[in-house]
């Protein structure tokens, strides 16, 4: 039998980016995969990660709450995805990390046993090739670029999905669903949003070598899987690179315009993109 899942968005997505979660349920329901929210998790941990030992704790209390409920998670965020999916891992390679999680969450009455399967949104997606396939209702001629989440990928020995150095899975996705998908020499590379943390001259600089090849290549849109990429390519675009606007949209806010809901459904309210997707 199937366990429920729950969709974690995880705190960038939930507060700046929420067409990302709910474009995401629209698609998801469409597959008839049916979602729930638990609005007593909290963050993820990542952002202590180096800072705060303490992170792990918080990662294993999201996971006890879901697993405590019998169900499993899908993620939106690729932080929140590669978070959950190292301190599941640190937890089979060792056993005395589960027990020194448990001693910290028996005092709020929670265990945490690490039965939970946790899967990014792209994981459950590729899952549901043909099911997406029949649901498509047209094709976007759009002239579209990838950008692979790595934290999603990386390292593989932790989250066991895809080719971690050359992912193929959004490409799969997105090929029956727009005109064209353009290669270019940084779609398997990170982003830069990780590093506007301690450098954001150098973030800048990682985003528009990025954005001066896609227009070199007359890309219209860029497809993004994660808050950090869309963060820093599409929302702060404009802070550093002077050339023709390239818009992002998330990859389940394309697939269902494609399956045939409208703009509205699925959250562009970027006037750009909806007159670019209109009527096409």
């Amino acid at each position: 039998m199937t366990k429920e899942k729950v969709l974690f968005a995880g705190c960038l997505i939930t507060y700046r980016f929420p067409e990302y979660e709910l474009s995401s349920k629209v698609v998801l329901e469409a597959l008839h995969i049916e979602t729930h929210i638990l609005p007593e998790l909290m963050c993820c941990g990542q952002v202590l990660q180096g800072v705060n030992p303490n992170w792990i704790y918080m990662t294993a209390y999201n996971l006890a709450l879901v697993e405590q409920r019998d169900m499993d998670i899908i993620t939106l965020c690729g932080g929140c995805t590669n978070t959950f999916k190292h301190v599941q891992s640190m937890c089979n390679q060792n056993p005395r990390v589960m027990d020194d999680i448990n001693q910290v969450l028996t005092r709020v009455g929670v265990q945490f046993h690490n039965t939970v399967k946790t899967q990014h949104l792209l994981e459950v997606l590729n899952n549901q090739t043909d099911n997406i396939m029949a649901c498509l209702k047209k094709v976007i001629p759009l002239k579209t670029a990838i950008m692979n989440p790595c934290q999603v990928f990386r390292p593989a020995s932790v989250m066991n999905f895809d080719d971690s150095k050359h992912p193929k899975v959004m490409e799969n996705l997105l090929g029956p669903v727009v005109s064209d998908i353009i290669p270019y020499s940084f779609q398997d590379n990170c982003c830069g949003a990780s590093l506007s943390m301690s450098n954001l001259a150098e973030a800048y600089q990682v985003g528009r070598a990025r954005l001066e090849e896609l227009e070199d290549k007359d890309v219209d849109l860029i497809v993004t899987a994660c808050g950090n990429c869309h963060l820093l390519l599409h929302c702060m675009q404009g802070e550093y690179y002077r050339g023709r606007r390239i818009p992002c949209l998330f990859i389940p806010q394309l697939l269902g315009l494609a399956m045939g809901f409208s703009t509205q459904d699925v959250m562009i309210n970027d006037p750009h993109i909806r007159s670019m997707v209109t009527n096409v």
